[in-house]
């Protein structure tokens, strides 16, 4: 007789397969001893399409189902290329034993909503709120209706501890935000301020007491009102960023030409900085911008910077003579970026990565050996600087 396999090299086959449910499933099949862990990593979160929700509380709902002490996560989701402008409302889901459904549902800490419009989750809102052991939400890419309903949904839960929020939209309207202040602290994790995030953060500046962000995004492409309220925002919850991402306006000569720009001065413990957008002709405002930015931010632990941009280099005149980007690159001193960083942050600079979009894919290598021979070369020499081209195309000579 085969002596039976010891429980941790089970645990350490199923923790190998823990992304091939096939496999897992197999090995759930194959023996009673490998179902506990298989179950584990096959149930301990469930993504499923909000147009199926339905389904799945049906399925959990059943005497029969035995997936429940598994289920700790939850995603749930609008279909791929989710219209956002759909407002057709769905059908919540009617239990025969609602105290059943909800037992079964309470081992989850953790919800995410992405791609949905807010109308589509709103039948289940009051399911979602009678789920007291959720430690933590996050939204992406939701468009918010109704603010009222989710500040609701979010004071509902008295044991959220986290919330991050990213790509998402809310109408500004006129509402006294102290009505819905939570009793307990929450963190963000995540917060991307995009041009519709004013609800958001006049709610989030009504908490007694604000809660910290650990990764902060700023839209620069905002309105001068949207540039104050983030503004009045940042000063609050600047010192507790450690990851600040930043989207570059489509014109930097135009925001630096603007009042009510952010002020970089409270980011004081920022230990990353990523710088998002497209760059044109305009390396005087480049070389400004980026002053203003690292001249302001007084983080000591500032040690990774990185940035994913499109480049326009050659307008229309230069493109007519045959003048390429890819010739005016070599000379692009990049807004005198390196001289900047070198000048902040020196030799404690960890990691500069640069990921270029766009471009063709027969130009990748001669770039790459110009920037690492050119304005980047110091930081080439220690090892720090990192290029990468994302989204090539294949072009015809």
């Amino acid at each position: 007789m085969i002596p039976p396999l010891p429980t941790e090299i089970k645990d350490e086959i199923v923790n190998h397969l823990h992304d091939d449910r096939k496999a897992l499933l197999a090995c759930s099949l194959a023996t009673t001893a490998l179902l506990a862990p298989a179950r584990h990593h096959l149930f301990s979160e469930v993504s499923v399409e909000c147009a199926k929700l339905c389904t799945f509380l049906a399925l959990l709902d059943a005497s029969w189902c035995s997936i429940s002490p598994a289920l700790t996560r939850m995603s749930i989701h609008g279909p791929k290329g989710f219209p956002m402008h759909d407002s057709t409302p769905v059908k919540g889901y009617v239990s025969a034993d609602r105290m059943r459904l909800i037992s079964r549902l309470q081992g989850i800490s953790r919800i995410r909503f992405s791609c949905l419009a807010f109308c589509k989750i709103s039948p289940f809102w009051r399911l979602l709120s009678d789920l007291k052991a959720v430690r933590e939400l996050e939204f992406h890419k939701l468009k918010i209706g109704s603010p009222v309903t989710f500040f609701q949904y979010i004071c509902s839960i008295p044991g959220l501890a986290a919330l991050s929020i990213t790509e998402s939209s809310m109408p500004t309207i006129a509402l006294d935000m102290t009505q819905f202040r939570r009793v307990t602290t929450l963190s963000i994790p995540l917060l991307d301020v995009t041009k519709a995030s004013g609800a958001l953060l006049d709610w989030f500046q009504a908490q007694d007491t604000i809660p910290h962000v650990q990764t902060f995004s700023i839209n620069l492409n905002s309105s001068s009102t949207g540039l104050l309220t983030t503004r009045k925002y940042t000063d609050a919850i600047g010192p507790s960023v450690h990851n600040l991402h930043i989207r570059l306006p489509s014109s930097i000569k135009t925001y630096l030409e603007r009042p009510g720009r952010i002020d970089f001065t409270p980011f004081i413990a920022v230990r990353s900085i990523h710088f998002e957008g497209h760059i044109g002709q305009e390396s005087h405002a480049l070389e400004t911008f980026m002053r203003g930015v690292f001249e302001k931010i007084p983080s000591p632990v500032l040690t990774d910077v990185s940035l994913t941009v499109s480049l326009e280099l050659a307008d229309e005149a230069l493109a007519a003579m045959g003048v390429t980007d890819q010739w005016i690159l070599e000379a692009f001193n990049w807004g005198r970026l390196p001289d900047i960083l070198e000048d902040r942050i020196g030799t404690n600079l960890r990691e500069l990565r640069l990921i270029i979009n766009g471009y063709p894919a027969y130009w990748i290598t001669h770039v790459k050996l110009s920037l690492k021979a050119g304005p980047f070369a110091m930081f080439h020499r220690r090892g720090v600087f990192h290029v990468d081209f994302a989204k090539p195309f294949i072009g015809a000579w």
